[in-house]
């Protein structure tokens, strides 16, 4: 692979976790709004508060808005970050495969830094309150953290055998040779 080839991938690598971020931010907005949306009703403040979610979801279409740059631009990005050297920078036996794992366990040690907090506070909320355990709001908290922990660590030290199945997934019913292979 070349400087500008690496550089490439590092961006659509940031933008495939912009892109998992947008999809987080997005379920809090709904869940923010569905909440506010229920607590108002009935109440003279509903354009105001309704306004308030409305720039809530501002926080959601920005990394949105960068994710997709980052996506689309990823070559012209890349030309800026490096030359054009067209010498390989790589060694030859680094494939798709290995290169895919490492993308995906970047991926996981960033939505590990992103659980972590949520969940240690939910663990130190439980320690210092009473009757947390029974709060529905504290379980919807932990138990999201919960499973963010598992995702990330199933990309963590799962991601030679997620690459691996994508890429079985991305060549599978493709033939080589031009030949059918169908019963007639």
């Amino acid at each position: 692979m070349t400087r500008l080839e690496i550089a490439t991938l590092a961006c659509k690598i940031l933008a495939v976790w912009m892109f998992a971020q947008t999809v987080l931010m997005a379920y809090m907005v709904v869940n923010m709004f569905v909440s506010q949306l229920i607590g108002v009703i009935g109440n003279d403040r509903v354009a105001t508060e309704l306004v308030a979610a409305g720039f809530a979801s501002l926080h959601v279409l920005v990394p949105l808005l960068i994710g997709l740059v980052l996506w689309f631009k990823a070559g012209a990005l890349a030309a800026r970050m490096v030359s054009d050297d067209p010498a390989p920078v790589t060694r030859p036996d680094l494939t798709q495969e290995a290169v895919l794992a490492i993308a995906l366990t970047a991926v996981g040690a960033f939505a590990l830094i992103s659980v972590l907090r949520p969940m240690a506070t939910s663990i130190i909320h439980m320690s210092l309150v009473e009757e947390t355990w029974a709060s529905p709001r504290w379980q919807g908290v932990f138990w999201s953290s919960m499973i963010g922990l598992a995702l990330s660590m199933w990309l963590i030290f799962g991601s030679r055998g997620i690459a691996r199945f994508v890429l079985w997934v991305r060549t599978a019913g493709v033939h080589s040779g031009g030949e059918s292979t169908d019963a007639e």
